[in-house]
């Protein structure tokens, strides 16, 4: 039996390897001119608020074993959850939304919400590089401080080349 690996998870680089290609893009972008952006999604917001039926379908459409699938819908559909306060416990409810965190495929499904974000954003952005990954805050604000970096260098250049009588 052949396990083939889905076409939305790619493991293809360590967190370096994506830190400096995105430096480089952003370095380029700065220096040509070139608009670019970024969006940070904070999955510690989201994990409440994302609705079974859409998840679920989602991870279905792009691909996921019906063997994990069947069971991860079947999980959600029955999902029964409790108010707890101190040592009481309050009524059972069904619950429509929220990931449960914790669970070893939680990533997995953000991941396949930002792999629909990513194609939707390359399909109607003519000429977009849309890359999606996980990285910690620490990587965001390394990537701002070389970005900041970047601009103060190409400023200073400017400056000098002018001063020099190169405008």
């Amino acid at each position: 039996m052949s396990i083939r690996q889905p076409t939305w998870i790619q493991i293809t680089h360590a967190p370096e390897d994506v830190f400096w290609s995105v430096a480089h893009r952003i370095e380029d972008a700065l220096l040509s001119g070139v608009p670019v952006a970024g969006v940070i999604f904070d999955y510690s917001k989201c994990f409440d608020l994302i609705p079974h039926n859409i998840l679920t379908n989602i991870v279905w459409g792009l691909g996921m074993d019906a063997r994990i699938a069947g069971p991860l819908r079947s999980m959600y559909r029955d999902l029964r959850r409790y108010f707890r306060v101190g040592l009481g416990i309050g009524a059972e409810f069904t619950a429509s939304n929220g990931i449960l965190q914790g669970c070893p495929l939680s990533v997995v499904l953000l991941s396949a919400l930002v792999a629909v974000w990513c194609k939707a954003v390359q399909h109607e952005v003519l000429g977009a590089h849309v890359e999606a990954f996980a990285v910690l805050l620490r990587f965001i604000n390394l990537l701002a401080r070389y970005a900041l970096l970047t601009r103060q260098l190409a400023d200073r250049g400017r400056v000098y080349s002018e001063a020099q009588g190169n405008a």
